[in-house]
């Protein structure tokens, strides 16, 4: 953090662009007086208070801050998690689901399923039937559970625990001997696109789950019509950076039926479903995920297509009956190709 304690000039641009802040009460602040708080809390200068604490507990971890935005290049989500690993109460701790990891591969091609999957087991069914038929078996399974890329760790400030979990995965997958990652989980993406690939340099490739399947979609034999439209909730993780491009379109529209409605906020402007800051308490969070209902309902379409699984929950729990009905990609792809 002496880096950005010594770069920061508080010019409060991340602040600008960020959807939580104006409706906590940091948003009374001005940006540049906000960013200064920030400044001098991490500095040791300047007290904990409410304003400092919303600025970075209610950060979504939607990435639409860490490019192009500092003029000093500074990672505003890192200086987020440095506040929280700082703050003078310590966060809750975060459970990752009761698995053990005894399975040990050996492929071209692994996919790493991430844990909180395991939290809608008929997903995880749904994605490693998916994945059979685009790669006809020529694959392995890398389940979740002990392995984790310890993103749980990094968001509360936890860098240390966080390096240890992410050095336990790597070392498995480098023992799988795999060419290609394929990862299900965006949280695990950010991780392998932001500090893995950079940093690390792995003896292999990664990809995520919908841009490796966009890619093999000529292979997948669909055997009923799925006759709907339907509009898409992008990961914000991987929306705003543009790791996916048009994968998840290019996936929905190859189905036999399907007609995609774009929201008006998509691809790089794609809103996220404010989990995060729900999970903090912040009432900014069901504002920001209320608004994204209305916004895909608005569209007409009768489904609203999730990739996240944490975006699927979220969004599942404020479904109405008049609304368009909330389904993962994956249970759609199921369906068409059961």
């Amino acid at each position: 953090m002496r880096r950005f304690v010594d770069l920061c000039q508080a010019c409060g641009e991340c602040v600008l662009v960020c959807p939580t802040v104006p409706l906590t009460k940091a948003g009374d602040l001005e940006p540049t007086d906000l960013q200064q708080k920030v400044r001098d809390f991490l500095a040791g200068e300047g007290p904990a208070d409410a304003a400092v604490h919303a600025r970075a507990f209610s950060c979504l971890e939607c990435v639409a801050c860490i490019t192009d935005v500092c003029p000093e290049e500074l990672d505003p989500m890192a200086v987020n998690q440095a506040v929280m690993g700082r703050w003078p109460e310590p966060p809750p701790e975060a459970v990752s689901p009761p698995m053990r990891q005894s399975v040990r591969v050996r492929a071209p091609t692994v996919l790493f399923t991430g844990c909180n999957i395991y939290h809608q087991p008929d997903l995880v069914a749904n994605l490693t039937g998916i994945m059979e038929s685009a790669t006809g078996g020529d694959w392995a399974l890398l389940p979740g559970g002990e392995l984790c890329c310890g993103n749980d760790r990094l968001v509360v400030g936890d860098v240390a625990g966080m390096a240890a979990k992410l050095e336990d995965l790597i070392d498995a997958l480098i023992g799988t001997e795999a060419e290609t990652v394929v990862v299900w989980c965006t949280a695990c993406l950010l991780v392998f696109r932001t500090l893995v690939e950079p940093v690390l340099k792995p003896p292999f490739r990664v990809q995520s789950f919908t841009g490796y399947l966009a890619g093999r979609l000529d292979g997948l034999e669909w055997k009923r019509r799925i006759d709907q439209e339907i509009t898409i909730h992008e990961p914000c993780r991987s929306g705003h950076q543009g790791w996916d491009g048009t994968a998840v379109r290019d996936i929905l529209s190859a189905v036999p039926g399907v007609r995609v409605l774009d929201m008006p906020r998509h691809g790089k402007d794609a809103s996220c479903c404010g989990n995060n800051a729900m999970k903090r308490g912040f009432a900014a969070g069901a504002t920001i995920r209320d608004a994204r209902y209305a916004e895909a309902d608005a569209t007409g379409a009768s489904t609203l297509a999730t990739v996240c699984h944490r975006c699927h929950q979220v969004l599942s729990e404020i479904q109405t009956d008049d609304g368009p009905a909330v389904r993962n990609i994956l249970s759609i792809m199921a369906e068409a190709l059961d």
